[in-house]
């Protein structure tokens, strides 16, 4: 849509969608818009964001049940361990048949390793303790009942796990068709303003929209800087370019690299980038982003990662300090001139 495109992050997705809405409303009837009303649109806004808050429950819910399932499997593996060693002091540590009438069947006495395995020994061991109950030890819950406890919490969560995907996955489905219905209004809504208002109308701000005779693409950022911080990562900035709305940050390994790759990105005009071995020249640029609109890269800039970063990353973090104040100077305000980063700018 020109200067107007749909943003794909919900955040600012819903609020070009709010300020759509206050322009419908303040503006739809002088401008004669009969094609959507407030009210309508107004409910597509609210159908994606419930649909949206839905989503991100059952995404909770998900994550909390696959949590709940990964604690009731490591439960039981910790149990059978415990039996198994329990039944060695009666059984020896040899398999033989006394251990396959406990419920170890394939000639050996490890506790198998796959889950469906696991609960077919536990299902097992619970009917062999039912039948023997003087190979119990309730003192460290080798038990029958603590069996059926453990097997029946891996069967309950991993049902709940099942169901919990499910439900996420028809949220998110309903998620993206409520985005989509909204999305397509508010590319309705714009295809009338274009017809409505001119180029340079003001009243285009009023729905939240750019004049589409405004230029909206950021300008190259200068000032370019980097830096190193304590843990040996590169600090990079630049000034605030005006239009910007994120900032992303690339880099090339020099003598290594043939072409730039994505490094950082960021809301801010600054930024860390991890992973630079000491030792290593890096070139680096931004870009400031507005949306879809892409600006002209900065010049490039050169930073070396200094030595010392490895040793400082060595020591222990009260060590660092005195490392610290031992690179930059001898303590009578003289350094040795090798150890200091020092950032490198283009202007």
């Amino acid at each position: 849509m020109g200067n107007n495109p749909i943003p794909n992050t919900n955040g600012p997705f819903i609020q070009l969608a709010n300020n759509m809405s206050t322009g419908l409303t303040q503006l739809g009837a002088t401008l004669g818009i009969t094609q959507i009303t407030p009210e309508a649109f107004q409910g597509y806004i609210t159908a994606f964001v419930n649909a949206d808050n839905d989503f991100n429950t059952a995404r909770s819910d998900r994550h909390e049940a696959s949590d709940n399932y990964r604690t009731a499997t490591k439960a039981l593996a910790r149990w059978l361990e415990v039996v198994r060693l329990s039944l060695a002091q009666r059984f020896g540590n040899r398999w033989s048949t006394a251990w396959a009438q406990a419920g170890f069947i394939n000639n050996s006495t490890k506790v198998p390793d796959r889950l469906a395995d696991q609960m077919t020994l536990g299902q097992q061991l619970v009917s062999f303790f039912t039948a023997n109950p003087s190979y119990e030890l309730p003192q460290i819950d080798v038990t029958a009942a603590q069996g059926t406890t453990l097997t029946n919490a891996v069967l309950t969560a991993q049902q709940a796990r099942n169901d919990a995907k499910t439900t996420s996955k028809t949220t998110k489905d309903l998620d993206a068709t409520a985005r989509l219905a909204l999305a397509y209004e508010m590319r309705l809504l714009i295809q009338i303003l274009t017809k409505l208002l001119g180029p340079d109308d003001p009243r285009w701000n009023t729905f939240g929209l750019n004049m589409p005779s405004a230029n909206t693409t950021p300008g190259q950022p200068v000032n370019v800087a980097a830096s190193l911080d304590a843990s040996g990562n590169i600090l990079v900035s630049c000034d605030a370019v005006p239009l910007a709305t994120r900032y992303r940050w690339r880099m090339l390994l020099v003598d290594v690299d043939n072409k730039y790759s994505l490094a950082a990105r960021t809301v801010a005009p600054l930024g860390v980038i991890k992973g630079v071995q000491p030792g290593l020249t890096v070139q680096i640029i931004v870009q400031a982003v507005n949306v879809t609109q892409q600006g002209v890269a900065s010049e490039p800039i050169q930073f070396t990662v200094p030595p010392v970063a490895a040793a400082l990353a060595a020591v222990e973090p009260h060590v660092k300090s005195a490392v610290t104040a031992v690179a930059k100077g001898n303590g009578n305000g003289h350094g040795n001139g090798k150890a200091h980063a020092v950032a490198s700018r283009v202007k």
